[in-house]
């Protein structure tokens, strides 16, 4: 799950760590309410790729499909009051954050792990680093590569 409104990063970066929960060999799904501008143009393509049936889900069904020691993986925000479900915080057992912001006195503390880095250009290059150690040689689809390439690169003001 990312942030509400989310842009090219953080949709880059949840489909980047819906991969690597996958090379893992364990079921994911992907927060998202709505599709907005900033992401309309990579949501077609992954509508219409027919890879990501199911993947995407809304909060209201991804509260009834958390269960007892689930893992919530927060991409591209480590503040409550701007996910796009902050009541799954509350039912996660274990979360994960992986954020490139610079951390703010209202960062969520019951976290397992952050991996909060302001030096990264993005969280999708976050993403990108820890994908590639997750397995040797991961298989990643190319709209994932896509995504996260994307999300690099306009967090980055077209690498300037």
């Amino acid at each position: 799950m990312g942030h509400e409104v989310p842009d090219i990063d953080c949709l880059g970066a949840s489909l980047g760590m819906y991969r690597g929960v996958k090379l893992c060999g364990k079921e994911a799904y992907i927060v998202l309410n709505t599709v907005n501008s900033s992401i309309e143009k990579m949501m077609e393509k992954v509508i219409k790729s027919g890879q990501y049936n199911g993947v995407f889900i809304k909060s209201e069904l991804a509260l009834q499909k958390v269960m007892a020691g689930a893992l919530l993986i927060i991409v591209d925000v480590h503040r409550r009051n701007l996910l796009e479900c902050p009541e799954l915080v509350d039912y996660a057992k274990n979360i994960v954050i992986i954020d490139h912001h610079r951390k703010s006195a209202d960062f969520i503390e019951k976290a397992t792990m952050n991996y909060i880095e302001p030096y990264a250009s993005s969280t999708c290059e976050l993403v990108t680093e820890i994908l590639q150690y997750l397995k040797e040689k991961p298989q990643i689809e190319p709209l994932e590569l896509q995504a996260l390439m994307a999300g690099i690169y306009m967090d980055t003001k077209l690498f300037i």
